[in-house]
């Protein structure tokens, strides 16, 4: 039975109005299904099947205020990933061998040119080797995704192209819904002078940060800074629900280190 309060988002998210839903990753998510999905909350749905909500537990979403790397006016994506429902991670190689790839730009690039484009603005690496920084993204996370695993597609709809095309995907929808920096500037929090000087910049504790993003957003969040005491990362964690849709969950575990920190400037 689909807890109330998630039967309230169904509207608003767009769900299906049946209770099976389609995993193929075809847009219409109502059609005769390979894999019927009822309901499935990650952590909370026993014995779930994995093509129908994330196999480990919660999914965590990471934006990125690098230096001089990307927009000068938006957070950047670090990544999305599972982790365990008791928010430990998973492991440092990933979930899938035979799906590990070294050239996982590339073959974005031959499957999907404007989501290539898309992630070299917003999904940037702050070293500059942005094909890099996927694939180890991919190889590391994205083969961890049980939504996305071959079983899960209709017959004829899984290669490795559509494969890695479809993780990155939902990574960028995720990303494009959720606007940081204008959560945080609705609170005051906003970046100043490049420069850590208290005399200059004003400082910001993480409390400020976790509830504005609350405020705004509806989501728990954990910031994460540089060794120098400049925020650097925003973590906000969910529940997948279904297949590729996601709602709030607690954050879990999460270290959470800063405190009184400077918010500056990427240029």
């Amino acid at each position: 039975m689909l807890p109330k309060f998630l039967v309230a988002l169904s509207s608003v998210l767009g769900l299906c109005s049946a209770s099976d839903y389609t995993y193929s990753f075809l847009k219409n998510k109502c059609a005769t299904p390979s894999i019927k999905c009822r309901d499935a909350i990650a952590c909370l749905t026993p014995n779930a099947d994995s093509c129908c909500t994330s196999k480990y537990g919660l999914t965590v979403m990471s934006f990125g205020w690098y230096s001089k790397t990307g927009p000068a006016d938006q957070f950047t994506i670090h990544g999305l990933w599972p982790d365990y429902c008791n928010g430990t991670y998973l492991p440092e190689a990933g979930c899938d061998s035979t799906r590990v790839y070294d050239n996982v730009g590339p073959m974005v690039k031959s499957a999907n040119s404007s989501l290539y484009d898309y992630m070299v603005n917003y999904w940037p690496s702050s070293s500059g080797d942005h094909e890099g920084f996927w694939t180890h993204e991919w190889n590391k996370h994205g083969t961890c995704l049980s939504t996305i695993d071959p079983r899960c597609y209709a017959p004829g709809m899984y290669s490795p192209e559509k494969n890695l095309v479809d993780f990155f995907t939902l990574a960028t929808d995720v990303y494009k819904k959720y606007d940081i920096l204008g959560a945080l500037k609705k609170h005051g929090i906003v970046p100043t002078a490049n420069t850590t000087d208290p005399n200059v910049t004003p400082k910001y504790t993480k409390k400020a940060v976790r509830e504005a993003i609350k405020a705004e957003l509806n989501l728990d969040s954990v910031a994460y800074c540089t060794k120098g005491g400049s925020l650097q990362e925003i973590w906000l964690y969910f529940y997948m629900y279904n297949n590729d849709k996601f709602v709030y969950a607690p954050a879990t575990l999460g270290e959470d280190k800063c405190d009184n920190f400077t918010f500056i400037n990427k240029y």
